[in-house]
């Protein structure tokens, strides 16, 4: 190549990747422009402290990258490994109310109506899946996930909390005319679904465990489901409906406050059969279910109060270095944030929780992972980064902590 010809190709090179360059920058300008009018309107926690903000506002973005425009399907994490590129009905009732807060009803009711059509129902029976019930998670074309536990009591429970109080919030008529079938399907379920000796839900798989349970964290849910499947069926003109739920919802309350309080040793436990065992641990973070969205005690009664402790007593060594490992603290925080509302002195434990939340078990670009743990003496944030219902928990708690404000114009979590 002749050396004029060599100069001209460089010029030409040199210019291409000028226009290369301009092109991504061009690119950049306009995901940048799409996320700020997205996330415009989205209320933030009322604080000056701009980690739990920025978090806040991140969180929110995530649980939008994790949705599915197409069906409505919602992932547990953007992760594949594990394997978390799924959708849980236990993870997706907290993200749903997630998006409902940063107003985002219209994916929540598309995501609803996708619960809704993958139910195990007669025309659709799910094999080892009971009808009323869905299987343990999905892909978001509605396939059933991967079969270590076939379906869960507690995901039942918070799919029927999630499409019955999607009404409540919105009054959408049409709607709910459409998923009370589900609606139906899973509370008639429940009712059937007794031990006649406990008064609770039968042993069942909960929380991924594949071993049969019979717990707190599958009875509240399935009260707190059942509660608010009686309220669509009086909005549906459903009394009879109405009438069994709500009995069964009354039986399982006084079934959950007989069998998993210990009176001997003043405290809640994770299992009945664990009472009079003062040495034997409580139960930590699932006694705060009864406080929320349980609510199952009456005004006044000293047991809330100790589920409270017991919830705090559980979290407080992971925000004074107490121990090396954890997981999902934003769950006991905006349980605490709920019950303690009128107690100052008890919401500051509640924002110093967060406070540390936003500041230690997180990356510099603001992603949480499911667990946290301490590698060469730092907290590093573990498996399934960013996983999605640990972010929508940290909305969640820090808007339910700091009452919430307008979005913060520009707000991006960079901490480098």
């Amino acid at each position: 190549m002749k050396k004029s010809q060599s100069s001209w190709w460089n010029r030409l090179e040199k210019k291409t990747a000028n226009w290369d360059s301009l092109e991504k920058i061009q690119k950049l300008d306009e995901v940048e422009d799409f996320w700020q009018k997205r996330l415009a309107k989205v209320p933030l926690p009322a604080t000056e402290d701009e980690r739990i903000w920025s978090l806040a506002l991140n969180s929110i973005k995530l649980v939008l990258l994790g949705y599915s425009i197409t069906t409505g399907a919602g992932v547990a994490s953007i992760s594949t490994q594990p394997p978390y590129g799924l959708d849980w009905q236990r993870d997706g009732a907290f993200t749903n109310l997630a998006l409902m807060k940063a107003g985002f009803p219209e994916l929540v009711r598309k995501r609803n109506l996708f619960w809704a059509k993958v139910q195990s129902q007669p025309g659709h029976k799910i094999a080892w899946v009971p009808e009323g019930n869905w299987a343990s998670n999905y892909y978001a074309d509605g396939t059933p996930g991967f079969p270590i536990i076939r379906w869960e009591i507690d995901e039942t429970g918070w799919a029927l909390w999630s499409l019955a109080s999607y009404y409540e919030a919105t009054q959408d008529r049409a709607y709910l005319a459409e998923v009370y079938p589900a609606v139906k399907r899973a509370a008639d379920f429940l009712v059937k679904f007794k031990d006649a000796k406990t008064g609770l839900p039968k042993k069942a798989h909960e929380d991924d465990n594949p071993f049969p349970r019979q717990s707190t964290h599958g009875a509240v849910p399935c009260y707190v489901g059942l509660k608010q499947a009686a309220q669509a069926a009086e909005a549906m003109g459903d009394r009879e409906s109405k009438a069994r739920w709500e009995e069964r919802a009354q039986e399982l309350n006084q079934a959950i406050l007989e069998n998993f309080y210990d009176p001997v040793c003043g405290r809640w436990v994770y299992w009945a059969k664990d009472k009079g065992n003062c040495a034997v641990g409580g139960a930590g973070s699932d006694a705060g279910l009864l406080l929320w969205p349980g609510e199952l005690f009456e005004p006044g009664d000293p047991r809330a109060g100790q589920a409270a402790e017991q919830v705090w007593q559980a979290l407080e060594p992971s925000f004074t270095g107490k121990r090396d490992k954890g997981m999902y603290e934003p769950y006991g925080l905006l349980i605490l944030a709920h019950y303690w509302k009128d107690r100052p002195e008890k919401l500051e434990l509640v924002k110093k929780g967060l406070e540390w939340e936003a500041t230690v078990p997180v990356t510099k670009t603001g992603l949480l992972g499911e667990i946290w743990l301490t590698v060469d003496g730092r907290i590093v944030p573990g498996q399934g980064q960013p996983q999605l219902w640990h972010h929508a928990l940290f909305y969640l708690a820090a808007l339910e902590a700091y009452g919430s404000t307008k979005s913060v114009p520009g707000a991006i979590f960079n901490l480098q």
